[in-house]
């Protein structure tokens, strides 16, 4: 009796999902490409966003020194007025001790600056020549002061919050730098992964790369956008 041989059995054709297990080269391979994809995205919105907010700093520490030239020129302008109202006040005190009434009538009509005179004349209220307790001159007046230097105070606050805005926008610029950086991390641990025939070696690499972005890119939308 003859020995019946059976018909040998054609190889199957390989998967296109090739190895079979957690993740075959071909899904692996589709995944890549996502994360590339996003990633590459998210890297260049982010040096969008660093070049949008150097400009934003740029524009502040402008307007910052813009407004502390101001400042300077408001105080030094209040320090005019202030020389001007002591000037004529001493005038004022020399003609008072010599009884000079009608020089004095001068003064208070004619040569205070009226700005300074309800200052002067809150002080003469306060019977200086007699009250141990009036002030020793108007000018220690608060509200003398701050009429003369108000201005000027305020434009120094605004440099001072434009200077802080300025050092705010260079922070979020760079943040937006870092994160560019980490972004490329990304690309190189999911472009090098197919290179390694190891499957523990290719599924590490991707999974470094997908933790550093799923990280950053919970950072990045955190930040302000310009």
């Amino acid at each position: 009796m003859s020995e019946q041989t059976l018909p040998e059995r054609e190889p199957q054709p390989e998967s296109p999902a090739g190895r079979t297990g957690l993740l075959s080269d071909y899904s692996l391979e589709i995944f890549a490409a996502v994360l590339l994809s996003i990633t590459t995205i998210a890297a260049a919105w982010c040096a969008y966003q660093s070049t949008r907010w150097s400009g934003v700093q740029a524009n502040n520490y402008a307007e910052a020194a813009t407004a502390r030239v101001e400042s300077t020129r408001e105080f030094n302008r209040g320090m005019q007025f202030l020389s001007l109202d002591a000037n004529t006040f001493l005038q004022y005190v020399d003609a008072f001790s010599d009884d000079k009434t009608a020089l004095l009538e001068f003064f208070e009509t004619r040569l205070f600056r009226l700005d300074f005179l309800p200052y002067f004349e809150e002080w003469m209220a306060t019977d200086p020549l007699t009250n141990p307790d009036a002030p020793r001159n108007p000018f220690v007046n608060l509200a003398y002061q701050e009429m003369l230097f108000a201005e000027s105070d305020a434009l120094e606050i605004q440099a001072s919050e434009k200077f802080q805005a300025a050092q705010d926008a260079n922070q979020t610029g760079d943040d937006y730098v870092l994160n560019t950086v980490f972004f490329a991390s990304v690309l190189f641990f999911a472009g090098i992964a197919s290179q390694f025939p190891s499957r523990r070696v290719q599924l590490g690499l991707f999974g470094c790369g997908v933790v550093i972005f799923v990280i950053v890119m919970a950072r990045t939308i955190g930040m302000p956008i310009e």
